[in-house]
């Protein structure tokens, strides 16, 4: 085990470095150090670095010494946990079961409950970001199949298991999704518990959907490109959408019109929002109905947010495929206003409502970070 706080040479007697590559001459027994620049509880032993030493690509060949590593972080890495794993587990099996007293990858990929290639793979993952976290549901496995395995969890593998959980805080993962948005909020509308999540939810009543990608469940929302900044940015931000992966497209709407959108697949997401009534596919627009939320600044901020998406700019009418929804609005705002009817050109059928302008006046206080393009009209 290679232990430092300080950037210092280590002796390490199994490592082989060369001065040529090509000739591949040794380098005299002197010359057996590579300079490790570590932090604080940071450990490595020597199959971590014999680990990056069948990968010299990443490294300066040209140099006497490799800096093998350079971390400044309290993180215990999860190269370090498999090959910690690897040798605590190794004391519960027969030396004729071992490969020079130790155990393989191949070895301990089957005493996980996976497929042999799976400690190589999670290797692959490491070169390729050394920040590779393994998800939650993994270390669950994990878990469950040592104990099938032989007979039970030892001490020292749950203590390498909470070490590595409360270190790295592992998150769930479904289809890889905290890969690409490491900061995902997957439980944000888990409950709606803000005057913040109540607008969102209205807004996303109005513009998202929820579609079948294979068995799984697809979030998505799009929008006109000059909202782009004052609502999609700051929803995606919001939740911790990782805006690299938003995407853009160009249609023709009688003129073209580019339309920003973000979306991903994750089943957890999406039964937070079908909990507060929200559906899955092409009938959501037409059957839609108010949320139960816990009191009327959540109603208001729920109405603002649907309006700045499908509330027409310097009025108040709000429009819906959902006559049901547009009833329960009227009725739970005490609104006086009639209900009328529009059809599209298209064939979609719209039901419509006035809010009024006292309702307006209660909602836009409440909530200040609304559409700023809406909401101008009526500060005035």
């Amino acid at each position: 085990m290679v232990e430092n706080t300080n950037k210092s040479k280590v002796k390490i007697d199994d490592l082989r470095c060369y001065k040529n590559p090509k000739t591949k001459r040794k380098c005299s027994n002197n010359e057996y150090f590579r300079n490790i620049d570590i932090g604080t509880n940071v450990h490595y032993n020597n199959e971590d670095i014999d680990h990056l030493d069948n990968n010299k690509d990443n490294l300066n060949k040209n140099q006497k010494y490799f800096n093998v590593f350079s971390i400044k972080t309290n993180r215990y890495c999860t190269l370090s946990f498999l090959n910690e794993l690897k040798r605590v587990l190794a004391k519960y099996f027969p030396e004729n079961r071992l490969w020079h007293g130790k155990l393989t990858d191949e070895q301990l990929s089957v005493i996980l409950g996976k497929s042999k290639s799976h400690i190589r793979k999670k290797r692959n993952q490491i070169n390729q970001n050394p920040k590779y976290i393994i998800s939650l549901e993994t270390l669950g496995e994990y878990e469950n199949h040592i104990a099938k395995s032989i007979g039970k969890v030892p001490r020292e593998t749950l203590e390498l298991l909470n070490k590595y959980k409360n270190s790295n805080n592992p998150q769930k993962s479904i289809y890889g999704i905290y890969r690409w948005h490491p900061n995902l909020k997957i439980n944000y509308f888990k409950y709606i518990d803000t005057i913040e999540k109540a607008y969102w939810l209205g807004w996303l009543f109005a513009e998202a959907w929820l579609s079948m990608h294979g068995k799984n469940i697809r979030f998505g929302v799009e929008l006109h490109k000059d909202d782009e900044r004052d609502l999609l940015n700051k929803f995606a931000k919001t939740i911790g959408y990782n805006l690299e992966h938003k995407e853009t497209e160009i249609r023709r709407d009688g003129v073209l019109t580019e339309y920003v959108r973000i979306r991903f697949v994750n089943d957890e997401f999406a039964h937070n929002l079908i909990k507060h009534g929200f559906i899955i596919g092409k009938k959501k627009s037409k059957s839609i109905e108010l949320p139960q939320l816990a009191s009327r600044e959540y109603y208001l901020a729920f109405i603002l947010g649907y309006y700045d998406g499908d509330g027409k700019v310097g009025s108040t009418v709000i429009t819906s495929g959902s006559i049901k929804f547009i009833r329960q609005v009227k009725s739970n705002f005490k609104i006086t206003h009639k209900i009328w009817r529009t059809d599209s050109e298209w064939g979609g059928v719209g039901y419509n409502i006035y809010l009024g302008m006292d309702l307006m006046r209660e909602m836009l206080p409440n909530y200040k970070n609304s559409l700023h393009r809406k909401r101008k009209h009526f500060e005035k």
